[in-house]
């Protein structure tokens, strides 16, 4: 919850995204009867409220070892909104300070949707990165 905290300040302070457009733990339904869902950690809405950007958190020491799985599911999710209004960028995230001094330390993986639909589109390109989000316009 620290990590999703600290992506929701940056959101808010260093891209100027609007609390209100920033959905923190959504549910998508992931059977067509509704009945399971997958949890998404954070979902920041475009000027019309649609899904811009799918986020998704670790804790620092599990990152590496859930990047493969995260992202499959990130883009899995993606697949299932693309049938109403498809988002524009995945992000994985993950943050944490080191030393005497705390120097904030990030490590994120942001897909840019429009270049890359599915997972194995992404991994067979060498799973390329953007090198940041873009920032809010509206």
């Amino acid at each position: 919850d620290l990590v999703k905290a600290h992506l929701l300040v940056e959101l808010i302070e260093r891209y100027h995204y609007s609390p209100e457009k920033i959905l923190v733990g959504m549910y998508l339904p992931v059977k067509t009867n509704g009945v399971d869902y997958a949890e998404i950690d954070m979902v920041v809405q475009d000027s019309s409220h649609n899904p811009f950007i799918l986020c998704m958190v670790e804790v620092p020491q599990a990152y590496e070892q859930n990047l493969a799985d995260t992202m499959r599911r990130l883009f899995a999710m993606a697949v299932l909104m693309r049938e109403k209004t498809p988002p524009r960028y995945l992000m994985y995230y993950t943050r944490w300070y080191e030393g005497r001094d705390a120097i904030r330390k990030t490590r994120q993986i942001i897909v840019d949707l429009r270049k890359y639909q599915t997972f194995d589109a992404w991994h067979a390109a060498g799973s390329p990165r953007e090198d940041d989000l873009p920032q809010n316009q509206s």
